[in-house]
This record gives structure tokens, C-alpha cells and sequence, in this order.
């Protein structure tokens, strides 16, 4: 049997818990510490931490040198607010990091911080991925659906939620509920709050190898139009309840890579944003191709709390089924691009680690000699250090003490199967949403519904999910996304206009006779 990966989970929230349940029940990974930042937490098993109703003999500690100490091969790094600090101790022990912390390419942290992590994986041979849903898994899969397609001339991802639900939360302290028309710095706030879409441009250019001119970011805001009682993010008429985002990719002044994020909290909103519900990938090309990718739980008459766990399920999973990935990938930052196309592991794909099996006691391994070791780059060609830009080769840099980095993994990364598309900029129609009776209806929904309040009481979870289930299947009308004839290429045009003038009218005769 292939020796178990050891796993460090940082931090036991919302969405460390899920990872941490899917880290126990996975026969591949071993869990061998826990960080908590909460002095309540510190000493208390895991298993009353997350909620698993039974213990599991680890205990979570403050103390990161103990944690260190343990020689795991990889930490699953979960904070609500990452410390670029903690990161480059790990990183430099030795220890691969996955993240979900806002975290991508770096971007986002800020070119110092960003330096600091790259310089601090290349001195311990280690590698830093962050992913999540969207950002991340989403933009690795409209990179995948590409390669059904030529003449990719724009990527496009839309995520479109009505959020309120979740508006109390704090991690949606930084988007500024409630804020007044017209507050001044709020624009440039969001675009703070968001910065890991700029972080997914990024990553997307370098699976589609594209050089980008520049990222922008553009910002606007829906304001209620009644007041929205959301406990402890109470809005008030005339205040801030929607935000749309727009993170684009420029090559010769057009957009080659859109990142979109609509949010509301409210269906009462001026002017009248309208949800999609899903998030909506588009790739622009021969053929245009578009996914719409919803997730609901498996059972709908679980309780609330339950239900809505499905959201930090798909947050923490990405990352959790690539850590084998991640521990045999090069040294430094790595995104998707780096990754093997089969990077989920079959240990993944139904088998489970028995809930009761032992966990025996497992001594510490060896000191820090073996991370004098160097790589070799035999069995596999060297891969370049893209994040100096320079032409160091992975075999140059220190190893871990275990070097799990397989070379027949080094041999072949994602971007080197993904088609090599030209990247000519042209411009696209933007997403036209649902019909206007199909948007009021879903925002009637809504209001009828009203699952945001705080009166959901012990006992009722399973009419609550019937409810969210109505919700759910409310809010997912038919989006019309733009036409790829809407190009204004020369060859674009000539075929709207040919398609145009073939395509009887609807509902003539000539219409009625094709259709029979």
C-alpha cells in the first residue's frame, strides 16, 4: 500500500471542517495536526471541533513550530484571513501548502507578499495552490472545455447569486451591505474585496499561455428599493444591496479574459439587477461553448445547516483532491496550469477510509538533513522556474525531506495538453440575463420564501429544505447568453447575415413546416 500523505489542517471554520472530514475519510491522506487561532480551541480533539460526534485523537494546538516538527507533507491552509507570515515558515520547512484563502497566483497579496512566498517555496522545495470554486476549479474548467474549440478569441466566467442568506456573515463584512449611494471609496473597496477574480485572469492566461497588457477591474451598484431586514446587515432604503464586478484579461485594448461576479442580498433593487443562480463559463470560439454549473446537495431533506454546508463543500474540495497533485508538483507557486489534466486522485472516487480505523501513534521523522538533499531532475524533463522568469531548472532547488514529485507528473502539466489558442481580441456582447416574467417570478420566490431570516427554529430543517429545494428550482430559469455571430469580424458577420436571412421568421409557415 502507497504510504500516506501526512496533512496539517489550518484552522477548523466553516470550510475547514468540510476539508477536514474529507481529509479523515480519504485512505491516502493522514491527519496529523490541526492549527487553531482560538486559545478555546487549543487542546480540544478535533473531532468535537468539527462537529464529527466522535474524537479522533488529534489535538489542536497554536503552536506552529509543533506543527512543523510533525513533518507533514503538505498543510490544507484555511483561514479566514491568511498571514503571508505563517505561510513563508511553512513553506520554507519544507511543507506544501493548498489554500483557500484568497489565493491563486499571488496577485492578490500583493507583489512583495507574492515575492516572499515564491522565494520562500524555491529555498524549501516546496509548492503554494490556492483554488476554491469560483475563483479557481471554475477557471480550470472553462481552460478543459476550450479544447473543444478554435479561434478562442474571449473566455468568460459569471457568477450570479442572490447572496442574502449569507450577507451576515463576516466574511462579507469587506463588501459593504448597506453602504449609502455614492459613498465615496466603496468602488474601490469592492475591488479590494475581489481581488482573487484578478488573481483567476491570471491563472487563466497562463493555462491559455496568453500575455496580458493589463488587468482592470470595473464596479457597480444596485440600491434597495425596500427596506431588507437581514440580522446584523440591516439595509435600508436607498442603500447599497447589489454589486456587480467585471476583472478583465486586456491584449491590444479588448478584453481576451472576463472574471464577473454579480451579488445581490434583496430582489427589490434599482436598477432591477436579475440573478442567474449558477455560474455561467463561456468560451467564445468555433463552436462557442457554454456551461452552466449549479450545485445543490444530494438530499434536499437534510437540515438547513446542512444544506447550505454545500457551499463550503465545493469551496474546500477542490483543494483537498489535488494535494497529491500539489506534493509532486515543482517547487513555487503553482496554479493549474501546473497540474497533471488527471490530477483528482481515484482515492477520491468512492473509497473511504473505514471511520474507525486505528490511527496508530507515528514517530517523527528524521531531521532537516534531508533537506540538504538536492533534486534531481533524472526520469523527467526539468521544468523552468516561470516564477523568477528565469531558466533555473526544478533539479537546482532544495528538497523537501520525502520527495514525493513524480517524474512521469513533471513530464506533463496542463497547459502542455490544452490547445494553443491565438488570442485575437474581439468584442463581445455582454450576458443577456433571464426573461423579465421569468425574473420577477424568481424574485417573487424570494420574497415569498424569505430564507435569509433568523427565525429558522430546531425541528423544522426538513421543511426548510423542501422550501430551499422550491427556491432553488425558482431561481434556475434558461439564461440567453450573447451569440458569437455578434462578433465584428469580417467572417462573423457575413455569417449572422446568411443565418438571418435563412431563418424563417417565428412562428410563419415555413417555420411550422420545419419544425413538423
Amino acid at each position: 500500500m502507497t504510504e500516506r500523505l501526512r496533512i496539517v489542517q489550518w484552522t477548523t471554520g466553516k470550510v475547514a471542517r468540510e476539508s477536514l472530514r474529507a481529509i479523515l475519510e480519504r485512505p491516502d491522506l493522514e491527519l496529523v495536526g490541526v492549527y487553531a487561532y482560538s486559545a478555546d480551541k487549543v487542546g480540544r480533539d478535533v473531532g468535537e471541533l468539527a462537529g464529527l460526534g466522535r474524537t479522533i485523537g488529534v489535538m489542536a494546538t497554536d503552536d506552529i513550530d509543533a506543527l512543523i516538527a510533525l513533518a507533514p507533507d503538505c498543510v490544507a491552509y484555511m483561514p479566514l484571513h491568511p498571514e503571508v507570515d505563517h505561510l513563508v515558515r511553512l513553506l520554507r520547512a519544507g511543507i506544501n501548502v493548498v489554500s483557500t484563502a484568497s489565493f491563486l497566483t499571488g496577485r492578490g497579496y500583493g507583489e512583495e507578499a507574492r515575492a516572499a512566498l515564491r522565494e520562500a517555496a524555491l529555498a524549501g522545495g516546496a509548492s503554494i495552490f490556492g483554488s476554491g470554486v469560483n475563483p479557481g476549479w471554475a477557471d480550470n474548467l472553462a481552460a478543459t472545455a476550450s479544447s473543444a474549440s478554435r479561434d478562442v478569441t474571449l473566455v468568460r466566467m459569471t457568477e450570479s447569486f442572490n447572496i442574502g442568506i449569507w450577507a451576515g456573515d463576516a466574511n462579507q463584512d469587506a463588501l459593504g451591505w448597506g453602504r449609502p449611494a455614492g459613498d465615496p471609496g466603496h468602488a474601490a473597496d469592492i475591488e479590494q474585496a475581489t481581488l482573487p477574480f484578478g488573481d483567476a485572469v491570471e491563472a487563466i492566461a497562463e493555462m491559455f499561455r496568453i500575455t496580458l497588457d493589463e488587468v482592470r477591474c470595473t464596479v457597480a451598484f444596485a440600491h434597495a428599493t425596500e427596506d431588507v431586514d437581514i440580522e446584523g446587515r440591516p439595509v435600508q432604503v436607498g442603500q447599497v444591496a447589489g454589486i456587480q464586478t467585471s476583472w478583465q484579461g486586456i491584449v491590444a485594448g479588448r478584453p481576451v479574459i472576463e472574471c464577473n461576479v454579480r451579488w445581490t442580498i434583496t430582489t427589490d433593487l434599482e436598477p432591477a439587477w436579475p440573478v442567474a443562480s449558477a455560474h455561467i463559463v463561456e468560451v467564445f470560439g468555433t463552436p462557442k461553448i457554454t456551461l452552466r454549473m449549479e450545485f445543490l446537495p444530494e438530499d434536499m431533506s437534510l437540515p438547513m445547516d446542512e444544506l447550505l454546508s454545500t457551499g463550503f463543500i465545493v469551496t474546500a474540495m477542490p483543494v483537498v483532491n489535488a494535494i497529491s497533485a500539489v506534493v509532486a508538483a515543482r517547487p513555487g507557486i503553482v496554479t493549474y496550469a501546473d497540474l497533471p489534466p488527471d490530477h483528482l486522485d481515484a482515492a477520491a472516487l468512492g473509497r473511504r477510509a473505514p471511520r474507525d480505523a486505528a490511527r496508530g501513534a507515528r514517530g517523527r521523522r528524521a531531521g532537516g538533513a534531508g533537506r540538504a538533499e538536492r533534486r534531481t531532475s533524472a526520469g523527467g524533463r526539468g521544468l523552468e522556474d516561470r516564477d523568477q522568469g528565469s531558466d533555473r531548472a526544478a533539479g537546482d532547488v532544495a528538497a523537501p525531506r520525502r520527495d514525493r514529485r513524480r517524474p512521469e507528473w513533471r513530464a506533463v502539466r496542463r497547459r502542455d495538453v490544452l490547445p494553443h489558442h491565438r488570442c485575437e481580441a474581439r468584442r463581445h456582447e455582454p450576458v443577456v440575463d433571464q426573461p423579465r416574467d421569468q425574473a420577477d417570478e424568481a424574485q417573487g420566490a424570494l420574497q415569498r420564501l424569505d430564507l435569509g431570516r433568523s427565525d429558522l427554529r430546531e425541528g423544522e430543517g426538513r421543511l426548510h429544505g423542501e422550501l430551499l429545494l422550491h427556491r432553488l428550482q425558482a431561481l434556475t430559469p434558461v439564461v440567453e447568453l450573447s451569440r458569437s455571430s455578434s462578433f465584428p469580424g469580417r467572417r462573423a458577420r457575413r455569417d449572422a447575415v446568411t443565418s438571418a436571412a435563412a431563418e424563417p421568421p417565428p412562428g410563419s409557415r415555413s417555420q411550422q413546416r420545419r419544425r413538423a
